[in-house]
């Protein structure tokens, strides 16, 4: 995650850093946008990411910083298949609950499908483009705190499940 300081390109030589440390482990490396830095959409991201041109380097899509955000599909959709490294999904509303940014993200998410976000043509369009990666669900909520985690963690794996099945339906 951001923010950087510099030019994209300079951001793109120690995004290439990490990766080049992350690969002597195998490990690959997803940067995420986040509208509360100066990496703030998907397009962001992605000019570091290839500026660094690392096989192991990617963009992070996280439909609630997508929403929150620019709210701009085909940005998402402009990132290549191959470049996107990791899904975080979860729901929530459209105006933020709390003013301060990462206090409303870490307290108001919900399960995919039970907000207001566009769930769905999200879901659709990174299954359109054939992604073969694990889907992963960020529903931090203060709301969790009042159920026990197997609740909280069935409804919002079932309400995945739903969202992917939508999508599977429509290609």
């Amino acid at each position: 995650i951001g923010s950087y300081e510099g030019t994209i390109e300079e951001a793109g030589v120690r995004f290439g850093a990490l990766c080049d440390r992350a690969a002597e482990h195998g490990a690959v490396v997803g940067l995420e946008f986040l509208p509360f830095t100066n990496i703030v959409t998907a397009a962001d991201a992605l000019r570091i990411v290839e500026a660094a041109d690392r096989p192991n380097g990617g963009v992070c899509v996280d439909i609630w910083h997508h929403e929150r955000g620019a709210a701009d599909l085909d940005l998402i959709r402009a990132i290549p298949a191959e470049l996107i490294t990791g899904i975080q999904m979860s729901d929530g509303t459209i105006a933020p609950a709390l003013p301060d940014y990462k206090d409303d993200c870490l307290r108001n998410r919900v399960a995919p499908g039970d907000g207001e976000f566009r769930v769905d043509e999200f879901v659709s369009l990174l299954v359109d483009k054939g992604l073969d990666l694990p889907w992963s669900l960020e529903v931090c909520s203060d709301d969790a705190w009042e159920q026990p985690a197997s609740s909280h963690v069935a409804h919002i794996a079932t309400r995945m499940r739903e969202a992917l099945a939508r999508a599977a339906a429509r290609s």
